[in-house]
């Protein structure tokens, strides 16, 4: 079961984590008459004097999850973001080998650029040396 986790202000604008006067709306998507929608004040979310009730442990138990399906999709778009950056990666890849790849493909890449940068210090002095080289041109008045 999926739901939608909203915090609102007393402005009903939406953000991230409960401050204040805040209210948790949860949208549950699934529920047997359509969508369902319940409000809790931070106050009741938070409540530390008395043992939550089940309904209570189910609402945090669903907010974690929720929470902790987001990080994961976070985390899996980042990988997916560098497997994109990768040359040669086929469809099926675990996440440890498109970190081994992309620090093996880094380490080439500052390869390749110390290799470059030596290559057009070489060539800076050849062309400065041919610069000596030719007969600079004197007026005389």
């Amino acid at each position: 079961m999926e739901l939608e986790c909203r915090v609102l202000n007393s402005d009903n604008a939406v953000f991230g984590q409960p401050e204040g006067d805040s209210t948790l709306v949860l949208i549950n998507p699934n529920s047997s008459s359509g969508h369902s929608v319940s409000t809790y004040s931070k106050k009741t979310i938070s409540s530390t004097t008395e043992a939550p009730v089940d309904g209570d442990r189910r609402l945090r138990r669903e907010i974690a999850n929720s929470n902790e399906r987001r990080r994961m999709q976070s985390i899996n778009s980042g990988f997916q973001s560098l497997k994109a950056l990768l040359p040669k990666t086929g469809d099926k890849i675990s996440k440890a080998g498109i970190l081994v790849q992309t620090s093996d493909y880094i380490f080439q890449l500052e390869q390749e650029k110390t290799k470059l940068l030596h290559q057009n210090n070489v060539l800076r002095k050849l062309i400065n040396k041919d610069k000596l080289k030719e007969p600079t041109s004197v007026s005389f008045l």
